[in-house]
């Protein structure tokens, strides 16, 4: 699957750091996964308030992580993708505490 040059070298089609953001100034795919399962555990609450939005978001963040350009240097993606949930979840359960 070949990445978008649009996602791959950021909008400003220049590739550019900033804090908390990796190459092409996007967020990092352990910064996407938090937000991704923070909105899908909103989502999955009993009775979720604007989910019509909640839905969006989690949408995008879906595509963030499907087309971030981390996933070309991964030598094995299906475990990388496990070991980034797995980071993401660990994450959340240090703010959580």
């Amino acid at each position: 699957m070949e990445v978008p040059e649009r996602v791959r070298r950021g909008k400003a089609g220049r590739i550019a750091r900033a804090p908390g953001r990796c190459l092409g100034g996007l967020p990092s795919p352990v910064q996407t996964q938090a937000a991704w399962s923070a909105t899908y555990d909103a989502l999955a609450a009993p009775r979720p308030r604007d989910t019509t939005t909640l839905r969006r978001r989690l949408l995008r963040l879906s595509v963030r992580l499907w087309w971030h350009p981390y996933w070309e240097t991964a030598p094995s993606v299906p475990m990388a993708r496990y070991e980034l949930r797995r980071l993401a979840r660990a994450r959340g359960a240090v703010r959580a505490a």
